[in-house]
């Protein structure tokens, strides 16, 4: 072990942390990588950050509104999933919900029988995409308008979701759900059982804690044990994000992200759950020690790295993106590299279309990487270790394999051992995956280095401190037929499931 933050568990405390494992709705997020967020709406059209809640509907007009445009270039850029923000702070809907008059219904667009939530979750659908929905707790539309429901001080008694109203569809509001809850979350609760029912299949639900401090402040208490109750009821494979049960914020809106990535998170004594505990989600060591000393729980909360293409989360016609390609890719690489998944935002235009050079930038990136990711060179390697443990998953040669059941483990008590890859012939690489069987083991590597044979004698290309579901290394080019993964330090013998080499492609190569 060689991260000093882990020398305070007691044995009970380190055994707990190596049984946590994440849920199956957490393992396939995961996978997914590298997902899309798009923030549209009134603001797209006002230039702002925030709405007021009192914009006439009839402001949002994208004449040329576009969803299969968004879902291809998500598709190009290498996304795997779409998260439509369908309601943001000013409580303006993008579809017509049956419980508010501030909706796409009441605008002048598509003569007010338009949903924009349909028609991206069906071009989602149609590009294979999961979809997702950020619907904001913050409602300046329901803080500002006499009679509004949010923050007016109304008592928590026992309420049936969905409450019924006029045009009722039995077909979808046969499922019933009883809460103890104030006006507003019961409000809150009717949209999102409307999104999760209306919908198809929902992958991701997003939520923060924003509040519209111009008017009420925190006078609203979010009961997010309801909001999560009803998800998982209604899209049980679905993740709650961001600081939900199943997914927490990287801490930032820029990118910016941790050397060393930890997913099994301590709950402290006085919380119930990683949701009703306090962190500084900001701290670059987070968990720190004493949070890790004082745990005697731990979750899977693995982190999520949300930031936008850019300047703004919304489109602003003076703003270009705040990306170039080469700082793209970087993001990309310490994101999905780095044991966090990037979600990015896109920002479509008032036209209803995301722009042509966001469009360009995401599908130059998507295609380099897309060539740089094609062939692994190590797929017809051999792998070795000093010594094979004698038990089922004793064999170095599974981390060969594109199978994430199957893994090597030195067994016993070994937390420092190294695999040794032979390739079928010299070839230059410059990037190696290293990933841990997190599924079946959790997060145990505290220490990682890469080797490669040149010239007879092994020379150092990279060191890192955590792999996690995976690490990608960075390094400089280099020809070789024998490459070596150290295992430096660990918490326990390591699982690996996967080592894999490749180089980047000649596009991407320019950019050096």
């Amino acid at each position: 072990m060689n991260d000093e933050r882990f020398d305070g568990l007691e044995a009970t405390q380190l055994d707990e942390f190596l049984d946590t494992r994440p849920h199956s709705r957490q393992v396939a997020w995961q996978r997914r990588e590298f997902n899309g967020f798009v923030h549209f709406g009134p603001n797209t059209f006002t230039d702002r950050a925030w709405g007021t809640g009192t914009e006439d509907p009839d402001v949002f007009a994208p004449a040329g509104f576009d969803p299969e445009q968004w879902a291809r270039t998500a598709v190009n850029a290498g996304m795997s999933s779409l998260v439509l923000t369908v309601k943001h702070h000013d409580g303006f809907c993008l579809w017509p919900s049956r419980y508010t008059d501030h909706s796409v219904a009441e605008s002048d667009w598509r003569n007010g029988d338009g949903d924009v939530v349909r028609e991206v979750a069906d071009a989602c659908a149609a590009h294979d995409l999961r979809f997702g929905l950020y619907l904001s707790p913050a409602d300046l539309h329901e803080a500002v308008t006499d009679g509004g429901r949010y923050g007016n001080g109304s008592e928590r008694r026992e309420r049936t979701i969905p409450i019924p109203v006029d045009g009722a569809d039995p077909a979808v509001d046969d499922r019933q759900f009883t809460y103890t809850v104030d006006e507003y979350n019961a409000y809150f609760l009717n949209q999102l059982y409307e999104l999760l029912t209306k919908y198809g299949p929902v992958h991701q639900v997003w939520f923060d804690d924003a509040h519209p401090e111009e008017t009420q402040g925190d006078a609203q208490t979010y009961q997010t044990s309801a909001w999560y109750d009803l998800v998982r009821s209604l899209a049980p494979e679905a993740v709650i994000s961001i600081n939900g049960p199943d997914v927490r914020w990287c801490g930032n809106e820029a990118g910016a992200t941790r050397d060393a990535e930890w997913s099994p998170v301590p709950v402290p004594p006085e919380a119930d759950s990683v949701t009703d505990a306090e962190y500084d989600l900001q701290d670059p060591d987070f968990p720190d020690d004493s949070l890790l000393a004082a745990a005697d729980d731990f979750a899977w909360w693995p982190a999520e790295t949300d930031t936008t293409i850019r300047p703004d989360w919304f489109y602003h016609s003076e703003k270009d993106p705040q990306f170039d390609l080469k700082e793209l890719l970087d993001l990309w690489y310490r994101t999905v590299g780095g044991n966090a998944v990037l979600l990015l935002n896109l920002a479509p235009d008032t036209r209803g279309r995301v722009p042509e050079r966001d469009v360009e930038l995401l599908e130059t990136m998507g295609e380099m990487l897309g060539e740089t990711f094609e062939t692994d060179l190590a797929r017809e390697a051999t792998a070795t270790t000093a010594e094979r443990g004698d038990h089922p998953h004793g064999d170095p040669a599974a981390v060969l394999k594109a199978n994430r059941d199957t893994y090597w483990t030195p067994g016993g008590d070994a937390t420092k051992e190294s695999v040794t890859v032979g390739l079928p012939e010299a070839r230059t690489i410059d990037r190696i995956v290293v990933q841990e069987a997190i599924e079946h083991r959790g997060q145990r590597i505290t220490g990682i280095s890469v080797d490669a044979d040149v010239d007879g004698g092994w020379s150092e290309l990279g060191r890192e401190q955590t792999v996690g579901y995976k690490r990608i290394f960075r390094v400089d080019p280099v020809e070789t037929d024998v490459i070596r993964v150290r295992i430096t330090g660990a918490l326990a013998p390591p699982a690996v499931s996967r080592i894999a080499c490749y180089r980047r492609s000649p596009a991407e190569r320019t950019l050096e």
